[in-house]
């Protein structure tokens, strides 16, 4: 496992789906905080991803329920 090389997969595929949410992680999130969600995943690559989008997931509703539309 390298771990840089699964950060930048994980900075990869919030880029990959930006216009889904992955904004909210590919604006704010560093490297560091990339490998924070590999470690809490015990560097499981799918499980982190599921943990980032999750988040972004949150962060969508989040907006939509504060949104003055």
């Amino acid at each position: 496992m390298n771990t840089k090389t699964h950060a930048a997969a994980l900075e990869a595929y919030a880029l990959k789906h930006y216009e889904d949410g992955g904004h909210w992680v590919y604006e704010t999130h560093g490297r560091e905080d990339y490998e924070q969600y590999l470690a809490e995943a015990n560097w499981d690559l799918n499980v982190a991803i599921q943990r980032m989008v999750s988040y972004w997931q949150l962060m969508n509703m989040q907006r939509k329920e504060c949104a003055w539309e």
